[in-house]
């Protein structure tokens, strides 16, 4: 996965190859921002090319995203008014774009501005990280 669990990853088909996770660069750079641990620094940058970056596609996903009034929420205030970056609504348009799957351990929440929420909204595939493993076959 992408980080310590909290970040969500998506899998699909992004681009000319099959691939097995990628996440959107709003997520490297958010965790970037928040990430002091020189051991997951270093390996975020080893990983750097798993950060896709958004494109006009992922751009419109947003902005129609949007147009629902409560999933303007999954920016928090303090985010916007700090300029702080903001993956979630990123993570989502990959996944929908690329015709992936977000994983994530947030729940859907009734009226909440949740990744899973936004996921149900537009019929975006989302699971979370033991669904992930279950999916692929992989056991540690």
């Amino acid at each position: 996965m992408v980080s310590k669990l909290e970040s969500p990853a998506i899998q699909g088909n992004c681009g000319i190859r099959q691939v097995q996770v990628v996440s959107a660069r709003e997520v490297y750079n958010e965790i970037v921002s928040q990430v002091k641990d020189k051991w997951y620094l270093d390996w975020l940058k080893q990983h750097k090319e798993m950060f896709l970056t958004p494109g006009v596609e992922e751009g419109k996903f947003i902005a129609e995203s949007f147009k629902v009034p409560h999933f303007q929420q999954i920016v928090g205030e303090q985010q916007r008014l700090l300029g702080q970056y903001v993956a979630d609504p990123f993570v989502v348009a990959c996944a929908s774009v690329c015709n992936g799957t977000v994983v994530t351990e947030e729940a859907v929440k009734e009226n909440a501005a949740k990744i899973p929420n936004v996921c149900q909204y537009f019929g975006v595939n989302f699971t979370n990280v033991q669904g992930f493993l279950e999916q692929k076959g992989w056991k540690f």
